[in-house]
């Protein structure tokens, strides 16, 4: 036969808000590796436009070849863009690496691709927290939470009313404890008192 240690409520109540934690670190760290990535397409009269938030950039020509930079930057004044990277011919082989300079003229579309946090998993952070933060708030007093029964009312001189709680925080068994309470409103009449469960 096995034997379980015996948690005091205190201790049980610590256990369960260091599991919570945990578990809000690891969603956290979750949420905050969930990301998305946001293409867009820029016609060549709006090169103006262009993500510069996007390390690559990939200039689809009128011609089917494809240039893929990094490093880019639009020279206006000589309408071109400048950049490291590969040009594709229309099978997509390799013709050439290195710097290039791309005429703007000749790009029949260009696209960017930045990666940005979903706002999506945004708002998932958001309720994870809000959900991860009452449940510690209930672990942490589940009377608040989940109430707390039997009830007892007690007369206070003129109605019934409640004066304690039987079991306060013992939701569960290993938050059992003995429990006391004080009747401070407690007003007997005539000398009896009486107490209602």
């Amino acid at each position: 036969m096995s034997s379980v240690p015996f948690l005091s409520q205190g201790e049980g109540q610590g256990e369960a808000m260091r599991l919570v934690c945990n578990f809000l670190i690891l969603c956290l760290v979750l949420n905050s590796c969930a990301t998305v990535l946001h293409r867009e397409l820029v016609s060549s009269d709006d090169v103006v436009n262009l993500d510069k938030k996007s390390p690559f950039l990939k200039a689809h020509m009128l011609n089917g070849e494809v240039y893929l930079l990094s490093k880019w930057e639009v020279d206006s004044e000589n309408k071109t863009i400048l950049g490291e990277g590969s040009l594709l011919n229309i099978n997509r082989e390799v013709v050439q690496t290195g710097v290039l300079e791309v005429s703007i003229e000749s790009v029949a579309l260009f696209e960017t691709n930045v990666v940005k946090t979903s706002p999506a998993i945004a708002a998932m952070a958001v309720i994870t927290g809000v959900s991860v933060t009452v449940t510690a708030i209930c672990i942490a007093n589940p009377k608040a939470c989940f109430g707390s029964c039997p009830t007892f009312y007690a007369s206070d001189g003129e109605n019934l009313t409640l004066q304690a709680e039987g079991f306060s925080s013992s939701i569960v068994p290993f938050l059992e404890a003995r429990d006391i309470d004080a009747l401070y409103r407690v007003r007997p009449k005539d000398g009896t008192l009486t107490i209602a469960m």
